[in-house]
C-alpha cells in the first residue's frame, strides 16, 4: 500500500514505483489517490497498463471526508463520481480488480446506508467485476454489519492492532490476529488484514519488531490469503528484508484477469 515515488512535478513516477514493487516480489499494489489526487487519478490508467505487463494486480484506494485534502480534486467528496471514474478505468484494465475507501467506519454519518448502496451500485453498473471494499476496524465490525452495510461491500480491510490503548502488545505479538481474521471471514467477505510495517502513531518507540512482522505476515497469508503491507517499505530497511524474504519463500497466487 502507498509508498508511491513521485517526479519533480508531483506526478507519480510509474516506472520507479513499479521497479520498487517488483524488487519486493509482491503480486498486488494498492494505489493511493489522496494528496496529489488529480495527478494520481490521471496516471492510474498508465500505471495499470505497465503493472499488467509485469503480472501485478492493482487496487485503488481513496480517502474519506475526515482525511481528504481541501477540494480533493477532481471530484471532491462526490464519491459517486469517484466510483464512476475508477470503474471506467477498470473496464480498460482487468488487473484493476478492487477499489476501497479508508476509515469508512469513522465516516458513517457521511456514508449513510443509502449513499453506500448508491456508490456500490454505480460501480457495479459500470463494471460488475470490479470489487468494492471499505476499511472497518475490528471494534466497529459488529455495529457495521448490524447496520446493514454488508450487502454493499465485497471486501473488508482493517488495521490490525492500531491502538496501543486497546492492544498493549502492539507491534510485538500478533496474538489476537487469528481471531480477528476469523471474525471478518465469517462475514462472508474478502478479509484484508493490514499489517503495520510503518509504526502506528499510537505505538511506543521501537515497534514493530522484525519478529512481529514475520509472524504477522505468516498468519495473515495462511489464514486470509492476503497480507496488506502498510506501507510499501524502502530498500535497506529491515521491513523491506522481511517482505522480500517472505515473497521469496512463498508461492504467491497468480491472477488471471
Amino acid at each position: 500500500y502507498a509508498g508511491m515515488i513521485y517526479q519533480s512535478d508531483g506526478s507519480p513516477d510509474i516506472d520507479a514505483t513499479l521497479s520498487l514493487i517488483k524488487g519486493l516480489g509482491v503480486n498486488c499494489y494498492t494505489y493511493l489517490i489522496a494528496y496529489r489526487s488529480d495527478k494520481e487519478l490521471s496516471a492510474l490508467s498508465d500505471f495499470c497498463s505497465k503493472a499488467e505487463r509485469e503480472g501485478i494486480e492493482v487496487w485503488a484506494y481513496l480517502v474519506p471526508p475526515t482525511e481528504a485534502p481541501q477540494n480533493y480534486p477532481p471530484y471532491g467528496l462526490d464519491y459517486l463520481k469517484w466510483a464512476e471514474a475508477i470503474a471506467n478505468i477498470s473496464l480498460q484494465h482487468p488487473n484493476l480488480t478492487l477499489w476501497m475507501i479508508d476509515d469508512f467506519d469513522a465516516n458513517l454519518s457521511f456514508f449513510t446506508l443509502d449513499y453506500t448502496r448508491q456508490i456500490y451500485e454505480k460501480s457495479k453498473e459500470i463494471n460488475p467485476n470490479l470489487l468494492f471494499g471499505v476499511c472497518v476496524y475490528h471494534e466497529s465490525l459488529k455495529k457495521f454489519a448490524d447496520a446493514g452495510y454488508l450487502p454493499y461491500t465485497d471486501a473488508l480491510l482493517w488495521g490490525y492492532q492500531h491502538s496501543s490503548a486497546l492492544y498493549p502488545d502492539c507491534g510485538i505479538y500478533p496474538n489476537s490476529l487469528p481471531l480477528e481474521i476469523n471474525d471478518y471471514l465469517k462475514k462472508g467477505k474478502i478479509a484484508i488484514p493490514c499489517i503495520y510495517f510503518t509504526p502506528h502513531s499510537s505505538w511506543p518507540n521501537g515497534r514493530p519488531t522484525r519478529e512481529y512482522l514475520q509472524e504477522a505476515m505468516k498468519i495473515a497469508f495462511e489464514q486470509a490469503g492476503i497480507c496488506w503491507v502498510f506501507t510499501t517499505p524502502k530498500p535497506n530497511t529491515f521491513q523491506y528484508d522481511v517482505v522480500k524474504s517472505f515473497t521469496s519463500s512463498h508461492q504467491l497466487p497468480s491472477r488471471k484477469w
